[in-house]
């Protein structure tokens, strides 16, 4: 409780709104419930879960819960020795009763007992994690037919029917695509073909036409992982099927050509949610991380990118760094060092503020402020910063400025005092 307090206090600090707590389904279900749309069936574990809600309603943080990984119990038959646990062909009934189950329990109202009162509402439920990898859903393809998107459709459609069933207004986010596949036949699927497959789509982005949808899938809120692990936020995925953070806007336009063709419920356009990004800082990883600044502003970047291809939300995995380098491209990917000092990437995470193109002696600026009040616009110059520029603005309110800037000159925003990182 001390740790995750700390933590989730300094999310808090970090200007973020959005706490992303991931939940397998194989630890809250270990044996099969005998009422599983039941929360108070014995055979859930919620224990831990209800500790880190309350932990982060009580810092004001709002909850996206990711679930994933199926018990034994909730697995086809059968499965080959060679798959990832809880990823053979999950049973889709057995999720939306757990979809069922979770949104009552984090409904604002249920008691489970003792002294700490009713649970708080969680009103955000991510439908699993990357299922375009053979880490998560398996099998991937059958040869050369693509199988998961299958799996997945109705395991996101139980889900979504779960939840509603007990909570109609909360929010279901479809699982957030790894950004990399292989070619037909391996153990990953491009994440562009992936969501083509799970709404029913033909064709290319630039032309997408709709195929039969008997079935079609049902979500609120799109995620997506537009993770780089190739260079900064700026370089493209190789491949046209794959996503990276200036790919976006690919999976933008998928999204909308369903909307369009009727291929996705409910009507209407959904918010589009990067649900993890992250770059290495090094240190600690000397293998493959970046320098602790370099990661401050591949983050600030891609953040305003992200805004900019249509993201609504984006979300950074994780505050800290682990306590060791368990494997690379995951382990130290915190805006927080292990030992629990701030990185660069703290700041800019908190206090973003970019140049996103220049004219003559003017620049234009990105930023999204940290806190009320007013925003001040500043530049280097003589060695002391000077003020060019100020507004009002509110907690959170992405801001876009003209400022008058000499050509390499370092510009930063200010806002009571807080200052952003300096950007040139």
């Amino acid at each position: 409780p001390k740790v995750r307090g700390r933590w989730l206090q300094a999310t808090s600090a970090a200007s973020s709104q959005i706490a992303r707590l991931n939940i397998t389904w194989s630890s809250l279900a270990p044996s099969k419930p005998s009422h599983p749309g039941d929360p108070a069936d014995p055979a859930y574990r919620f224990g831990t879960l209800d500790a880190a809600v309350r932990s982060a309603a009580g810092h004001h943080l709002t909850v996206l819960l990711t679930v994933y990984s199926a018990p034994s119990w909730a697995q086809a038959r059968h499965a080959p020795s060679s798959v990832s646990p809880g990823t053979w062909r999950p049973k889709a009934g057995a999720f939306g009763h757990l979809g069922h189950a979770l949104a009552k329990r984090y409904s604002g109202h249920y008691n489970p007992g003792g002294a700490g009162g009713p649970l708080p509402r969680v009103r955000f439920y991510e439908a699993w994690n990357e299922p375009n990898l053979s880490a998560y859903i398996t099998p991937q393809y059958r040869g050369k037919h693509q199988t998961s998107a299958g799996i997945y459709r109705k395991l996101l459609n139980a889900f979504y029917g779960g939840v509603k069933s007990a909570q109609r207004g909360d929010r279901v986010v479809s699982g957030g695509l790894a950004p990399y596949g292989e070619d037909p036949g391996g153990d990953r699927t491009r994440p562009l073909i992936f969501l083509r497959k799970l709404l029913c789509l033909h064709g290319k982005t630039a032309s997408l036409h709709a195929g039969k949808c008997p079935d079609k899938a049902h979500m609120d809120i799109v995620g997506d992982h537009p993770i780089d692990t190739s260079g900064g936020p700026n370089r493209s995925a190789i491949n046209p099927n794959d996503v990276a953070t200036p790919d976006f806007k690919n999976l933008r336009k998928t999204v909308r050509a369903a909307e369009s063709h009727h291929l996705v419920k409910p009507g209407g356009h959904r918010p589009l949610w990067a649900t993890e990004i992250w770059w290495e800082s090094n240190p600690p990883d000397h293998a493959e991380g970046v320098s602790p600044m370099k990661q401050a502003r591949y983050l600030e970047v891609a953040l305003q990118l992200l805004a900019r291809q249509g993201a609504s939300a984006v979300i950074n995995l994780q505050i800290r760094d682990a306590a060791r380098t368990i494997n690379p491209g995951s382990s130290a990917t915190g805006v927080f060092f292990a030992s629990g000092k701030p990185k660069p990437s703290f700041t800019a995470w908190r206090f973003p503020f970019v140049i996103t193109s220049r004219h003559g002696n003017h620049a234009k600026v990105w930023s999204r402020s940290p806190a009320g009040g007013r925003m001040r616009f500043q530049k280097r110059a003589g060695g002391r910063w000077k003020t060019v520029g100020s507004q009002r603005v509110h907690t959170g309110e992405v801001v876009r400025r003209n400022m008058p800037v000499a050509h390499g000159q370092a510009v930063r925003g200010r806002i009571r005092l807080l200052s952003s990182l300096p950007f040139g």
